[in-house]
């Protein structure tokens, strides 16, 4: 978990490449990335995001992490 969430904030998850990192962009980044290699170690972890994806569309996404600095 903790490698992809690092990969994420440094720029893997920046799937519209506007040169930041959101909340969604690094969940949707993180969740198939985590769940691929704890299948390859014959386990199961899938992520969670609490409270949850609809808090994000009531609030607008939060940006994480600022790329273009």
């Amino acid at each position: 978990f903790t490698y992809y969430f690092l990969k994420g904030l440094q720029g893997e998850a920046d799937a519209n490449q506007d040169g930041a990192v959101d909340v969604a962009e690094l969940y949707a980044y993180l969740k198939p990335q985590v769940e691929t290699a704890a299948r390859r170690m014959h386990a199961e972890q899938s992520p969670q995001l609490m409270p949850g994806t609809d808090l994000l569309k009531e609030r607008g996404n939060v940006r994480l992490v600022d790329l273009k600095r």
